[in-house]
């Protein structure tokens, strides 16, 4: 067994053994998925191309964050949180110095909240993250805290992570140990990082190349090694003065076993590589590229400029670190001169070629030129001034410039640069070369504008998916290609945008595709994606009145795996009934692509929001489906009251109104008021306060005092746990009154005119009526006449009278009986 063989070997046992309940489950603990940084996660069997598309996978859930996130998410399962039980574990560091941990499948109950999250600052006593505007950059809004990658430690389940800071106008870097269950500090941390080197270059003094917290920015992804974790430094908008460095500590003590600087006699060689780490092979020799900077290596200086770098282990003496092999573009005056340097990309490792093959172990490197380096890494070829001849192969202008890196599967590169589709090489094992040409690419309607960080999920050598996630124009889109033709667009959120979207994009993001589920972190927020095992994914009802079922509701439970799917039970929990369906309440297995419904109906018992779920246990997780529905626990009879006719300025008897509290959950009686445009109207007393318990009914007693005449409306506004009842009300204002209310003219001789009586008519209120004409009616309407009248036709005002005569003049042979009517 080789070298590489046993260290893959120990590797694969340290995972296993921290999992060991879901072995087949993946773990993400560092950038693109390993220290070969290759980007590929072989061991997805949930995703294919044949089931990633807009009808069954879309966004699952999403967790609200308090900055911009520019390090990848990280993923571990089988992680036991102290009292809160075994969950699967996304990580995620934020520039607002935050670290999250939220459980990566669900967002029910208790699991809407991080499980655990740790800051770094403290305003009160001025610890804050570093503001942008102490730069004046853009690279990084509005603040900087935690940019590069943290990286996990699966043995010991430690993550660390460097954090910036502004204590007290101290710019500070710090290495954070935290234990991946709690977010407790551990190992004694955090360690200040700093470090010095000899050398004249830039800010040096005395001979000595200290290391700069305000200048030195922390880009590059974490890279933990056989013990040791190695930070790699660059540049924030070139502020100088700057250097590359590399920072080893060792991964158990934090205790710094190893200080490199790029240029240490000259300046710049940044080391951020687009947000990609540095490299390790199976020996722990490190790999790594620089950005523009001195470059004088091949004459036995020390400055390393665009170069791609291969660092030993550290040595004993921690300042005593030396490059063991470099390689150098041979136009690396006109990368530096254009700044367009090779350090914008990181570097992939190409899995071990068989023994006889031309070249057993190799590695490929672009930047901003968007020239492939294919090198040997046994032997990188250090520089040539006429040409690169000395390396493998070399794909000249290949793409317009690489912010970011390459991912492998099967035997293909990918690539995805700025202003480019998203291309694809082949690898031929016999040849050790790459295809001079893309293998295959995606549509050319739609060119990245910023290029992206591609990653690969697949079940081995089939049923390969391109991930891709860039910032167009301010917006996070995620994109899934079929890795065998990128002609094949699988999936964006754009296919249904406002169901999928992730928000606003930042650059270099970078997805993590684990166990079924796809993580994308940008500007303040962490979305989910994954297939709707079930559809829908939640139910929402109507508002439903209690002690009655509403219609029932399905979900479609579907098998979307290639294996059998064994479902202990289904559960409904709530105020919520079933379930019914095709789908078995116990025990029954889902073949692969077969599927099965559940119903559910909502029977309130009380009012108001009310939720529940549905539980589906399986043999390996817990589907979960959100129900809610609106109760309504009150009904009012009737829902339109009249208080009848009372005369204005006058305030009828009290009437009535029954409520009736249906269910059996208590009902809370907030308040019972009259609407605001309702001010004739009044609650005379009150009897339903508090919280009463159905079946009930309690009473409202309401009072009528009109101003004005003729129908007046009104709302009685009752608030409860059913939320608002609104109650119509009614009445009649009688706003004309008579004084007297009869005549009585006596005995008079037929024929003959009696003396006039006098009826006064007044206006109540401060509403002015309009009259028409008074007419007699009556029996003998003919044996009375008005002799006078100062109210027909005229409009009097509220608070006035008018008034007219009556007169009686009896025909023979009757008892004349008649009223007067009078038009208004």
């Amino acid at each position: 067994m080789s070298i590489h063989q046993r260290f893959a070997y120990l590797l694969a046992i340290a995972l296993f053994a921290f999992t060991p309940h879901l072995s087949a489950q993946v773990s993400v603990t560092t950038h693109h998925n390993d220290n070969a940084r290759t980007g590929q996660n072989i061991n997805e069997f949930a995703l294919t191309p044949a089931n990633v598309n807009v009808n069954i996978f879309g966004k699952l859930f999403s967790h609200r964050l308090d900055g911009n996130v520019y390090a990848q998410p990280l993923y571990v399962p089988n992680v036991t949180i102290p009292n809160q039980r075994v969950h699967n574990v996304v990580y995620v560091a934020t520039e607002h110095d935050t670290v999250y941990a939220f459980d990566a499948d669900d967002v029910s109950e208790t699991n809407a909240s991080p499980l655990w999250q740790v800051s770094f600052i403290d305003p009160a006593n001025n610890v804050t993250p570093v503001p942008s505007s102490d730069f004046a950059c853009l690279d990084l809004v509005p603040e900087i805290g935690i940019t590069g990658t943290p990286v996990i430690d699966p043995v010991t389940g430690i993550i660390q992570l460097v954090a910036r800071t502004k204590e007290n106008g101290n710019y500070i870097e710090k290495l954070h140990a935290l234990d991946i269950t709690t977010g407790a500090e551990t190992l004694r941390g955090p360690v200040t990082i700093q470090g010095s080197v000899a050398g004249s270059g830039d800010g040096s003094q005395d001979g000595v190349v200290s290391f700069n917290s305000f200048t030195q920015n922390q880009r590059a992804a974490l890279l933990l090694q056989n013990g040791i974790v190695y930070i790699g430094f660059g540049s924030l908008c070139d502020i100088g003065p700057y250097h590359g460095w590399v920072l080893a500590y060792g991964a158990q003590t934090l205790e710094q076993v190893g200080v490199w600087n790029s240029s240490p006699n000259g300046s710049d060689g940044g080391i951020w590589m687009g947000g990609a780490g540095l490299v390790a092979d199976a020996n722990s020799n490190l790999f790594l590229s620089t950005g523009n900077g001195t470059f004088d290596a091949n004459l036995s200086g020390l400055d390393f400029g665009d170069s791609v770098v291969e660092l030993p282990p550290p040595p004993p003496s921690p300042n005593s670190w030396q490059v063991y092999d470099y390689f150098t573009p041979y136009n690396e005056a006109i990368l530096d001169k254009w700044d367009a340097d090779l350090g914008s990309g990181g570097i992939l490792l190409l899995p071990d070629q068989p023994p006889g093959s031309p070249h057993q172990h190799l590695m490929v490197a672009a930047g901003k030129q968007g020239t492939v380096y294919l090198i040997d890494r046994d032997s990188l070829g250090a520089f040539n001034s006429e040409n690169n001849d000395q390396i493998v192969q070399v794909l000249p202008n290949a793409m317009p410039g690489v912010f970011g890196m390459a991912a492998w599967w099967n035997d293909t590169l990918y690539y995805s640069s700025r202003s480019d589709v998203v291309k694809a090489w082949s690898f031929n094992p016999t040849s050790g070369l790459l295809s001079t040409t893309p293998a295959s690419q995606s549509t050319v309607s739609h060119p990245y504008v910023l290029g992206s960080v591609p990653v690969v999920s697949a079940s081995g050598t089939s049923n390969g998916i391109l991930w891709t996630l860039e910032n167009d124009h301010g917006k996070a889109l995620l994109h899934a290609y079929d890795a065998a033709n990128l002609s094949n667009e699988l999936y964006n959120t754009t296919q249904n945008a406002p169901r999928d979207t992730a928000g606003s994009g930042v650059r270099f993001m970078v997805p993590v595709v684990a166990n079924g589920k796809v993580y994308v972190a940008a500007k303040g927020v962490l979305s989910v994606y994954g297939l709707y095992t079930v559809a829908p994914t939640r139910l929402t009802f109507a508002k439903q009145l209690a002690a009655t079922a509403s219609a029932t509701s399905f979900v479609t439970l579907s098998n979307l795996t290639s294996t059998t799917m064994s479902v202990a039970s289904i559960t409904i929990s709530g105020e919520f009934a079933g379930p019914t369906g095709t789908c078995s309440a116990t025990g029954f297995s889902l073949d692969p692509g077969a599927s099965c419904t559940i119903g559910v109906a909502f029977a309130p018992q009380g009012g108001g929001t009310l939720s529940g779920k549905i539980t589906i246990s399986t043999a390996t997780s817990q589907i979960l489906v959100p129900l809610t529905g609106t109760g309504q626990s009150v009904t009012l009879s009737p829902t339109t009251f009249s208080l009848g006719i009372v005369p204005v300025s006058q305030t009828g008897a009290p009437k009535s109104l029954g409520v009736n509290i249906v269910g059996t959950d208590a009902t809370t009686f907030n308040s019972v008021v009259i609407g605001s445009n309702s001010t004739e109207y009044s609650v005379f007393s009150n009897g339903c306060t508090g919280s009463i318990s159905g079946p009930a009914t309690c009473t409202v007693k309401l009072s009528f005092s009109p101003t004005g005449g003729g129908t007046r409306t009104g709302t009685l506004n009752l608030s409860d746990s059913s939320g608002n009842q609104v109650v119509k009300l009614t009445a009649v204002g009688a706003a004309v009154q008579l004084a007297p209310t009869s005549l009585a003219f006596g005995i008079q001789n037929v024929g003959s005119t009696s003396a006039p009586q006098t009826v006064v008519v007044s206006v109540l209120g401060n509403t002015a009526a309009s009259f028409g004409t008074i007419t007699v009616a009556g029996t003998n309407p003919a044996d009375y006449a008005i002799q006078s009248d100062t109210c027909t036709g005229i409009s009097v005002p509220g608070g006035s009278t008018c008034q007219f005569n009556m007169v009686f003049t009896p025909t023979p042979g009757r008892k004349p009986t008649s009223h007067a009517q009078h038009s208004q």
